[in-house]
């Protein structure tokens, strides 16, 4: 993907975007504006420590979206910054990794360490086909002096529970 500014985002397997974002194709690559991407998706075979890093590093590197391209008059007051907290939605996916809670200790590490990643290029969720998924919410509580707080969950789930025994292959 491509920002504003010419700044390239690092390898995305999957690119999700609508059919009226403006797409290059150029020496085998293919780039799409970071303002028409609904989601992307980074994929491993294998979900270790270093993969999962990988991923990560690959999803923080696509370039915010730029309130130049995405304003507009009709737009009411907000609707920019409301977009760019929730898009593009962003998934690490492998086909097997590490047990669970090592993986959630190995997400939870890397944050620690990142503190530059904006929230908004957190994974909404990290798969691992058949076994599990952990859930990164941003919750928005609003308590009786209408401040907003916001309050981070990684919630790990196993796959079963989430996709109702429907999983994304064969098992």
């Amino acid at each position: 993907m491509v920002g504003f500014e010419g700044v390239e985002s690092k390898q995305i397997d999957v690119v999700i975007s609508n059919d009226m974002a403006v797409r290059f194709d150029e020496d085998d690559k293919t780039f799409t504006t970071a303002e028409g991407v609904a989601a992307d998706i980074t994929v491993k075979s294998v979900l270790d420590k270093n993969a999962l890093e990988d991923c990560l590093l690959n999803l923080a590197s696509v370039p915010q979206a730029h309130p130049s391209v995405l304003t507009f008059d009709a737009l009411k007051s907000g609707s920019f910054s409301y977009f760019a907290e929730r898009y593009p939605t962003f998934y690490a996916f492998a086909f097997q990794g590490v047990h669970p809670h090592t993986c959630l200790d190995y997400v939870v590490d890397f944050y620690q360490r990142h503190p530059w990643i904006p929230k908004n290029r957190y994974p909404r969720g990290i798969i691992v086909n058949c076994e599990y998924l952990i859930e990164y919410r941003l919750t928005d509580a609003i308590p009786l002096l209408a401040q907003l707080q916001k309050q981070e969950l990684f919630i790990l789930q196993s796959s079963t529970k989430v996709f109702k025994g429907i999983h994304l292959f064969k098992c």
